[in-house]
């Protein structure tokens, strides 16, 4: 597990958040001060990028819809506060929960985000939904691929609403031989290419 962190940590992310679970099996890896773990409660990370500033909401791990019932409030008024920020370009929340809660929360979410990232149990997928106010972007299993995501238009600042059509396209790119490789990754990975 060590390898993978070691991979994580050249892939030079701009910002990563790790269940309880993975943080415990990459404890001895090292670790990028810009990573964090899901909270116990809903907070907000403000990121500076090149195309503006991005608010990633970070919900608690949760494994029940009762649960997710109970924080739904929690969730919708800083997601709330987010798009009524003229500041904020994109709103992005980070799922721990699995594709079930996930695709729960997008049908309850009074103000979903821009993008929800989801993660945990469940099959990879890229569509619009809550409206078409919503991405909702899962990764493939067992790290096989990446996604590509190209804003064309965003949604306009502090509303809430829809992505404009073609204002966005995601895609599924699978990780193979055509990819360009770092040449760190591949010593690390005991390839030479």
């Amino acid at each position: 597990m060590c390898l993978l962190g070691k991979i994580f940590y050249e892939l030079n992310y701009d910002f990563g958040v790790l269940c309880k679970s993975d943080a415990e099996k990459l404890a001895s890896c090292p670790q990028k001060p810009n990573w964090t773990l899901f909270p116990k409660k809903v907070t907000q990370k403000i990121l500076h990028t090149d195309f503006g500033t991005v608010a990633c909401i970070l919900p608690p791990e949760l494994t029940r819809p009762k649960e997710l019932e109970q924080r739904l409030s929690e969730i919708n008024a800083l997601t709330k506060t987010a798009l009524q920020d003229k500041k904020i370009r994109l709103i992005i929340l980070f799922s721990p929960w699995g594709q079930e809660l996930e695709n729960l929360y997008l049908k309850k979410a009074q103000f979903p985000p821009h993008i929800l990232l989801g993660s945990n149990t469940g099959s990879g997928l890229v569509r619009l939904r809550a409206d078409n106010k919503s991405l909702w972007i899962r990764p493939r299993d067992r790290g096989k691929d990446i996604f590509q995501i190209e804003i064309f238009k965003f949604p306009p600042v502090g509303t809430q609403k829809k992505w404009p059509k073609r204002g966005v396209k995601a895609r599924s790119v699978p990780l193979g031989d055509d990819i360009l490789q770092s040449q760190k990754i591949l010593e690390l990975t005991g390839d030479r290419g």
